[in-house]
């Protein structure tokens, strides 16, 4: 009952494994981080302007401007560019 503990069974074997976890979770967090920065600091996506281009809602001279950008950097072909070309055309 009042035995002394023997070192080498009690020992918890969480304790041994805890600090690699840890390490593991700091060094995936660095890799992902700048990966999520980068993605939210990217410019707009084709389909944000192709979106406010193709919305009726949207305000006139939003919608032109996204059609512009759509135009102007040859980022979208068929049905997309003919919206496109059809609402720069009537708004001028």
């Amino acid at each position: 009952m009042n035995e002394p503990r023997d070192p080498t069974i009690d020992l918890p074997i969480v304790a041994v494994e805890l600090p690699f976890n840890m390490l593991r979770v700091v060094v995936l967090t660095l890799l992902v981080l700048p990966f999520c920065m980068t993605m939210a600091a990217a410019d707009p996506q084709l389909g944000d302007d192709l979106a406010i281009c193709r919305d009726r809602q949207a305000e006139s001279q939003a919608r032109t401007q996204a059609c512009e950008n759509l135009l102007n950097g040859d980022r979208v072909t068929g049905k997309d560019k003919v919206l496109a070309l059809l609402w720069c055309t009537a708004m001028r």
